[in-house]
């Protein structure tokens, strides 16, 4: 109902009485490739508008390139969920980051043996993760942000259970990848990973839809995206992050010298 057209494809028979004299139905391919060519290629006709002065296009509409912000949700937005579920639980443990364990799968299984030997059940990480809020400016500065970007997105490669609550209490788009599967006693056995280095990809889809990326992101998960956009943005950088970064400018200094 929200797009131009609709069409219903191999649609149940309730949803056909229900809807099937809204929307045209297709049973088959070659009817639904005769009806998307109905749409695109045969639009019905409409009368010449009167001819009038054209007004020079502004830059952006002249070359159809848009901004477009994409920006990571934890440590942009919102507090980081595990050093966060250790605050409120007491378990410094859970604070644990790649830069004790490098191996991310192999940090997820430590965080999933820290959970079950406190107790701690997916249901009461998730009841735990709703008392989270944006950080302190995140709301304020998303009002500034849309009149003067108003295309922009956030991607979280925490899970999702993590990233819903604080996607309800910002209210703007975000993408969703991944989430904590449960054994049968309802504990955390491992976080499952939809798509890998899917914030990069993000930002290479919406540069084949013709955008310009503005990334923002703060760690090193953050780093190609952040490469991959037409400019990156650190925002609160990790303490391991500005380490590197010193390493690296050091590194640099030294060898101009």
């Amino acid at each position: 109902k929200a797009a131009e057209r609709g069409i219903l494809m191999h649609a149940s028979e309730k949803v056909i009485k229900a809807h099937g004299g809204e929307f045209p139905i297709c049973t088959d391919y070659d009817a639904l490739k005769e009806r998307i060519l109905d749409i695109v290629m045969r639009p019905p006709a409409t009368p010449a508008k009167p001819l009038v002065i054209p007004t020079p296009l502004e830059y952006e509409s002249a070359y159809r390139r848009m901004w477009l912000v994409l920006t990571n949700v934890a440590g942009t937005f919102a507090p980081e969920p595990w050093p966060a579920l250790g605050a409120m639980t007491g378990i410094e443990e859970l604070s644990t980051t790649t830069h004790d364990v490098p191996d991310y799968d192999n940090l997820m299984q430590v965080r999933a043996r820290i959970l079950r030997e406190h107790k701690l059940s997916l249901e009461n990480v998730y009841e735990k993760l709703k008392c989270l809020d944006p950080l302190p400016g995140a709301n304020d500065f998303l009002t500034w942000l849309k009149p003067i970007v108003p295309r922009s997105f956030m991607i979280s490669d925490s899970f999702e259970e993590f990233a819903e609550p604080i996607f309800q209490k910002l209210g703007h788009p975000m993408v969703f990848c991944n989430f904590l599967e449960s054994d049968t006693e309802g504990y955390m056995v491992r976080h499952v990973v939809r798509v890998r280095d899917q914030k990069r990809l993000a930002v290479e889809e919406f540069q084949r839809l013709n955008f310009r990326i503005i990334s923002i992101g703060g760690s090193f998960n953050d780093v190609p995206m952040l490469k991959a956009a037409e400019h990156g943005i650190v925002f609160k950088p990790s303490d391991d992050l500005k380490r590197s970064e010193e390493r690296r400018v050091g590194k640099e200094c030294r060898s101009r010298w």
